[in-house]
Formats: C-alpha cells, structure tokens, sequence
C-alpha cells in the first residue's frame, strides 16, 4: 500500500499491512486496490485531475478509475477540497441512492425517500456499527446458491432416471460450494 494513499484516505499508513484483519475485511474492497495504487501519484495535486460535473451540480476533479460515475465505493472515497454543507436537494439524493441500493426499486422520487426516512434508525445503526447490531450474519447464508445447487440436483435426478451418464456421474457431488 502507498503511504500517500493512505494518508490522502485518512489511514493509518502504518495499519493498512494486509495481515492486518480488519483491513483485510474492510480495507482492500475500499481501496480498490488494482486502482488507487496506480493512481498514487494524482493525490499529491489537483491540478493533474480531469475535471467532471457530477449530479449535484460540484465539478470535482476525477482520476480514470475513481469518479463519481462509478460505484458506491467511489462515491465514497471522493473528497472535495471546499466542504460545503450536504443541503436538502443533496440530503434527497442521498436517500434516493441508498434506497436504490437496498433493491428498493420501481418507485418514485418521494417514495424512495420516504422509504429511508422511515428506516432512518436502522441507517444511522448500520453506520454507526457496520459490523454489529441489524448486519450481523445470519446462521446461513441468505444467497440463491443453495437454491441453485437444489434445483441442479432435481435436474440430475430427472437425467438419471433417464440413461444420461453424465448425471449419473454428478449425482451427489452438486452442493452449495460447487455452484
């Protein structure tokens, strides 16, 4: 890690080693870690940025990999050298966004806010402890691929009773891990 990064991120330079757990969890997905190091040398001035107009209305200057098209994670690695306040237009895009991510889609403007402003204290939680309170793992894993594992095995009972080598030769080895 380049200590320039990490003190452009506000990091401990000297905490970011990647034997260091929590920086294993939280620190290589935030710090894209194929990008900012290739791009060290644009945080010692913002002159070397391109320049861009994001959806509030700020220009803000932007490196190739980190802008504020990209994802969440860009979005929030960006810094702006004048801090202003967020401002209610701001504050509604804000919650826009977070309600998009949450998979709350198909609604409109107001009500995607709406729909942050009555969870708001499990938003506040959720920043507050990231790693604790609502977000806590559950006992098992809340993805499709068990899904998908069970509905392959249907299909190579099926094949199986039918002649089909191939699923004769799977049958029993489809679990959650192989998908």
């Amino acid at each position: 890690m380049n200590k320039v990064v990490a003190e452009r991120l506000d990091l401990d330079p000297e905490n970011t080693h990647p034997k260091n757990g929590a920086y294993l969890v939280h620190g290589l997905p935030l710090m894209r870690t194929r990008d900012l190091p290739k791009q060290a040398h644009w945080f010692h001035g913002l002159e070397k940025f391109y320049k861009a107009l994001e959806k509030l209305g700020q220009v803000v200057p932007i490196p190739e990999n980190l802008n504020q098209i990209g994802d969440n994670i860009c979005w929030g690695l960006l810094n702006f050298v004048e801090k202003k306040e967020l401002g209610k237009d701001g504050l509604q895009w804000l919650k826009i966004n977070l309600s998009n991510n949450y998979g709350n889609n198909k609604a409109s403007l107001d009500d995607w806010a709406k729909f942050i402003e009555e969870q708001l204290e499990l938003v506040i939680d959720s920043a507050d402890q990231p790693l604790e309170g609502n977000l806590v793992p559950g006992k098992k894993p809340g993805d499709v691929y068990l899904k998908v594992a069970i509905k392959v095995s249907k299909l190579l009972d099926f094949n199986t009773t039918n002649g089909h080598d191939i699923a004769k030769a799977l049958k029993g080895h489809i679990k959650r891990k192989v998908v």
